[in-house]
């Protein structure tokens, strides 16, 4: 049998030889991890409503859609939310994965938003600030950090997620879209 002398001075027995994982050492590991999944929502702007000049943002959790609007947070089912915004605006989705344990939190970051009922300010407590402050409560960056925190556009929103190596897929909900019934998508 080999021996080796350890630095401490204590001689060392090589007992057995085991090859731990069926893949070569430099080769990516697979890494098993339960996964669910959020929607980040980015719609166009409205040029009619001052309010909407700059787009709007939403985030779908868990079977809810929560949004910060003028008249306060706003939670809903997606389907019924979606298909009230696009009759006047397209709509970009960004599917990202996260852990379940990230997912409470950011549903309860979400559910305590909505229970705190903050009044609106454009610069602190808007639909797209609220969204990327939430998301990064989770640790997904959705603002660029060369600029200040706050406000963040949904423009820098959608630009800032959609580079996210969390990103499993990006939809795209035309205006009219009827859950693939409309004719004119």
């Amino acid at each position: 049998m080999a021996t080796v002398q350890h630095p401490n001075g204590k001689m060392l027995t090589l007992v057995a030889q085991r090859r731990t994982t069926p893949l070569p050492a430099d080769a990516p590991k697979t890494v098993y991890l339960e996964r669910e999944f959020i929607e980040v929502l980015v719609f166009d702007s409205v040029l009619r409503d001052p309010a909407a000049v700059m787009g709007h943002a939403a985030i779908e959790v868990r079977g809810f859609t929560y949004n910060r609007q003028l008249s306060g947070y706003h939670r809903e089912p997606p389907l019924l939310y979606l298909y009230e915004q696009v009759g006047t605006r397209d709509i970009i989705g960004l599917r990202l994965w996260v852990t379940p344990v990230e997912a409470d939190r950011l549903q309860t970051e979400l559910e305590r938003r909505v229970k705190e009922g903050k009044r609106y300010s454009l610069l602190s407590n808007s639909c797209s600030t609220n969204t990327a402050q939430a998301l990064e409560h989770i640790g997904i960056l959705a603002h660029d950090p060369r600029n200040l925190q706050t406000p963040v556009t949904p423009a820098e929103l959608l630009s800032v997620v959609s580079k996210s190596n969390r990103l499993v897929e990006t939809r795209k909900y035309p205006k009219g879209w009827k859950h693939g019934e409309s004719a004119n998508w």
